[in-house]
């Protein structure tokens, strides 16, 4: 019964521990044009 009673606490640490840290944006990283792939006829 020790079990039924750490299940929400275990639940609400994993849950609030996915809510902290940064908001992480990835960079813009430019692409060349001589490095692109053409696009097909039947696109």
């Amino acid at each position: 019964m020790k079990y039924l009673r750490l299940c929400p606490a275990l639940l609400l640490l994993l849950l609030v521990g996915c809510m902290v840290g940064p908001r992480y944006q990835k960079p813009p990283v430019p692409v060349t044009p001589a490095y692109k792939e053409p696009l097909p006829d039947s696109f």
